[in-house]
């Protein structure tokens, strides 16, 4: 598989993830809603979120900050945009528990960067 072909299901992917993030928005009732409607609405806002991250990520390497190899520039961009999603998501789940303050945040943002560093170094 080429590197375009997989942009391209990349793209399709998440397209069907805004399609799904979409329909629960307007299906579920989130003050009448059981678990299962929270954890459907974060894993396609998290999909969604790591489908765009992926696509800018990459392209933004791509034009403006390393030319190399396409294949190292996705592979770093999946790994990173799955860390930007996680966090932004872990933050939205935070945020709906009532846990959420300005030390919680800070210590997981923290975290998800030193996990970056960790790949980065290997």
């Amino acid at each position: 598989m080429t590197v375009k072909n997989f942009l391209q299901a990349i793209g399709i992917a998440t397209f069907f993830c805004f399609l799904c993030l979409i329909l629960i928005i307007l299906n579920i009732n989130p003050y009448r809603a059981t678990a299962l409607g929270f954890v459907l609405f974060f894993l396609s806002l998290f999909f969604f979120l790591t489908g765009i991250f992926i696509l800018l990520l990459f392209f933004i390497k791509i034009k403006f900050i390393e030319p190399g190899t396409p294949i190292a520039n996705l592979i770093s961009s999946i790994r990173q945009s799955f860390f930007l999603s996680f966090l932004l998501v872990g933050l939205l789940i935070l945020k709906g528990l009532r846990v959420l303050d300005l030390w919680n945040a800070v210590l997981f943002i923290l975290a998800i960067i030193l996990i970056e560093c960790y790949f980065r170094m290997e």
